[in-house]
């Protein structure tokens, strides 16, 4: 199956005669067998744009990254909504991956935090790392934006790379001290806009918006 994210937009009146724009988020299933939807997930009282989903290993549950700062997990066998809780305040949750035990989550917001949830105690916060000054002028909604921050987590958990307006981009060393270690990869000519590591060994892959597509070794493990 496949699971997509929509989002449909109208115009709302406020008080005064004012107008504002309304975002409503869908996640909907598809089969990639007969290429026709089969259901959609619910949305909760106040459905938003999803900017990022991730399944877990086995498929059973999505976690799905919105526009409102919330992380929200979903039952794929049931249909239904397990719970939802504030990821990032005032700012949008823009990537999201599970961890590499499936015991945590990984959440990338347009604050420029990183933080890490426990899914055995919810709600709690087991570590957070601020590359707020890589994406300074990112802005607080992420619907109508160019890109958005993505993360990528490596198969040890140890390591951790996002995406950057700049021909630096941070690699996270998740040793829990909270330092973020700008790495500079050489042969991008322009903004990094998506990052992925290899399955088994110390490789990421990035890509740039000046059409490039780089692999780069590390040598940190």
């Amino acid at each position: 199956v496949l699971v997509a994210a929509s989002v449909s937009a109208s115009t709302v009146k406020l008080p005064g005669g004012a107008s504002a724009h309304h975002y409503e988020g869908c996640l909907s299933v598809w089969s990639l067998k007969t290429f026709r939807r089969l259901h959609n997930l619910p949305p909760g009282d106040n459905p938003c744009a999803t900017n990022a989903i991730a399944f877990n290993h086995n498929g059973n549950i999505i976690a799905a990254a919105g526009n409102d700062g919330l992380v929200r997990l979903f039952d794929m066998g049931r249909r239904t909504a397990i719970m939802g809780w504030p990821s990032h305040i005032n700012a949008a949750s823009c990537s999201i991956c599970f961890g590499p035990d499936q015991n945590s989550i990984f959440s990338l917001g347009s604050d420029g935090r990183i933080v890490e949830w426990s899914l055995h105690s919810l709600r709690t916060e087991l570590w957070s790392a601020d590359v707020s000054h890589i994406w300074a002028g990112l802005s607080s909604s992420g619907v109508g934006m160019d890109t958005l921050p993505e993360l990528s987590l490596d198969s040890t958990g140890k390591y951790l790379l996002t995406t950057s307006p700049v021909l630096t981009t941070p690699l996270v060393h998740l040793d829990r001290t909270n330092i973020c270690v700008p790495t500079a990869l050489e042969g991008h000519s322009a903004a990094i806009t998506s990052v992925d590591w290899h399955p088994n060994l110390s490789i990421c892959l990035t890509g740039s918006a000046d059409n490039s597509v780089q692999v780069t070794e590390f040598d940190r493990y």
